[in-house]
């Protein structure tokens, strides 16, 4: 069963996601030559519309799981009338699906992992890029476990929707967009649902974060705030969605978000990068990255070398 938790706000001006999975332990993103050095220079991760990404069943696979459970939700348990909110529900979670804007980066708890090197680590030549759990709770994110689903999942699909749906089913502010309540269920189901990958990619066990950067004309407003919406503690909003032409000339969304503990107004990611591994084949030597990363002002770091081995 998925698990939830709330966005958190410290006292002193840091941040946390929405964690519905709280790292606690090093999170490692793979990328080639060039991407190391892209986001140690721009201290940010690009974070890229999940319908472009590697799997062509992003989305789609978690969206159909929760269509069946819905269906099976309302032949069984509110059937009629009664079950005429969740046809509300399920149109305003599809629109949000359909709108775009819903971002992704992926990091995975394996640092060294050979078929990971080999898909994502720049044909084993890259870098896996290890950052401390505290740097990206401070990104304006929403951090998930992907699920990886085996056999039949439909029934933990309909006691989630279940859960979700008990304190606003039966009351009459579904049916309005300023309710609250009604807005947090649509968007925790569409995190499970973009958080569910075939479970032939298990081996990856990935982390996702996530940041919805629908544009304001494209959102809703309840009382006065765009929704969806990200901001820090001092209420500055974040929106930033770019367009960049992929290499078959499709346009893709993305967005630079910042990495690193959040203070005063500004991220600090000085002490965000916990460690690096070159691949098996980086053309790079452990004292040469080892002063790049100084040069871009990281310290607290360890520099070491793949322990995977390839011809």
């Amino acid at each position: 069963m998925w698990q939830f938790q709330c966005l958190t706000k410290i006292k002193g001006n840091a941040f946390l996601a929405f964690l519905e999975f709280n790292p606690t332990t090093t999170l490692y993103q793979y990328t080639t030559l060039s991407g190391f050095e892209g986001i140690i220079s721009s201290k940010s991760i690009w974070f890229t519309d999940l319908r472009f990404t590697n799997d062509p069943r992003e989305i789609t696979l978690g969206r159909d799981q929760f269509l069946k459970a819905v269906k099976l939700l309302r032949d069984k348990d509110f059937r009629g009338q009664r079950g005429l909110p969740i046809s509300v529900f399920v149109s305003r979670v599809l629109s949000y699906l359909e709108k775009g804007g819903l971002l992704s980066a992926s990091f995975t708890t394996s640092g060294d992992n050979l078929p990971m090197w080999s898909a994502y680590g720049g044909n084993y030549a890259g870098f896996s890029i290890g950052f401390r759990p505290t740097a990206v709770r401070s990104m304006p994110v929403r951090i998930q476990k992907v699920n990886y689903i085996k056999d039949d999942t439909i029934d933990s699909w309909r006691q989630l929707l279940r859960d979700l749906l008990s304190g606003v089913i039966e009351r009459e502010a579904v049916y309005s967009v300023s309710d609250l309540d009604w807005l947090s269920a649509a968007t925790r189901t569409v995190s499970v649902i973009v958080s569910t990958k075939h479970k032939i990619w298990e081996y990856e066990n990935e982390i996702r974060c996530t940041h919805a950067a629908v544009a304001k004309e494209a959102g809703i407003q309840i009382n006065g705030v765009d929704i969806p919406a990200s901001e820090y503690p001092d209420g500055r909003p974040y929106y930033t969605l770019l367009r960049r032409r992929a290499r078959d000339e499709t346009e893709v969304s993305y967005a630079p978000i910042q990495f690193g503990k959040y203070a005063k107004g500004v991220h600090w990611p000085e002490k965000a990068i916990e460690r690096v591994i070159l691949g098996p084949k980086c053309p790079c030597s452990v004292p040469e990255v080892t002063e790049k990363l100084n040069q871009h002002g990281f310290t607290s770091f360890e520099v070491m070398q793949s322990e995977c081995l390839i011809r």
